[in-house]
């Protein structure tokens, strides 16, 4: 167990376009570096830290958004990806599936191999990605038709 000194950069708030110094914030502290018995594991010490514009720039953006409440998607654009969305990926998931399924029964009668238990696996999530489609379709249709109209 070693006791080492440790600085963290922290954005003081939203960063807009380049990020400068005044924009973050600099915490030193010390930490004690232990690694499990046994393990393969590695502590890495970096020697330069990158602050490019776009990376933070995205991942507070988001975080911003949802914590402040704002819309993702103005309603007339969110309905109309949500009826297309819908549709397109429920027919690719349909034809998808009911194609490959009896294609990889066929496969599976020779010999038994990581392809067909691969193909498989695959089958069955885009079959569960459809029910989860389905459910979700079902639950915005529902509170589409029981909200009120202005």
């Amino acid at each position: 167990m070693a006791q080492v000194r440790n600085k963290q950069v922290i954005l003081r708030d939203y960063v807009t376009g380049f990020p400068k110094e005044s924009d973050m914030n600099i915490v030193e502290g010390t930490i004690t570096l232990k690694l499990p018995e046994g393990s393969n594991d590695v502590l890495l010490k970096n020697l330069y830290l990158s602050c490019d514009p776009y990376m933070p720039a995205q991942v507070f953006r988001q975080v911003q958004e949802l914590s402040t409440g704002k819309q993702l998607l103005k309603p007339r654009m969110g309905a109309i990806i949500d009826f297309v969305g819908d549709q397109i990926m429920a027919h690719l998931l349909i034809s998808s599936a009911s194609s490959a399924i009896p294609l990889t029964n066929r496969m599976r009668e020779g010999a038994d191999n990581i392809f067909t238990d691969t193909s498989s696996a695959a089958i069955s999530m885009s079959i569960f990605a459809f029910l989860c489609l389905a459910v979700s379709a079902l639950i915005s249709g529902y509170k589409l038709s029981v909200q009120p109209y202005v």
